[in-house]
Formats: structure tokens, C-alpha cells, sequence
């Protein structure tokens, strides 16, 4: 199951302009970085 409805183009823009220094990818507590048990969990679940 994605969570994301990103294409790849979208994906491929935000790497670049974060390569240029165009951009820069704030990610918050809440956002899902691995799969536990089949489910998306999010990094603080994940360092506890």
C-alpha cells in the first residue's frame, strides 16, 4: 500500500532542487520512515 501519490517526475524535481540547494526537505515527528510489523511508523515510535 503507497501512502504517496507522487509520480516519478514529482520525486525526481524535489531531488534535484534539493541538489541545486533549492530546497530544503523539512520532515516532521510524524513522518513515517520504515515499515514495523507492515505498517508505516514514524520516527519517534521508531527510536523508542
Amino acid at each position: 500500500m503507497s501512502l504517496c501519490k507522487w509520480s516519478e517526475e514529482d520525486w525526481n524535481v524535489l531531488v534535484h532542487t534539493i541538489h541545486k540547494g533549492k530546497c530544503i526537505l523539512m520532515l516532521g515527528p510524524e513522518t513515517a520512515i520504515a515499515n514495523l510489523d507492515g505498517q508505516p511508523k514514524p520516527i519517534k515510535i521508531i527510536r523508542e
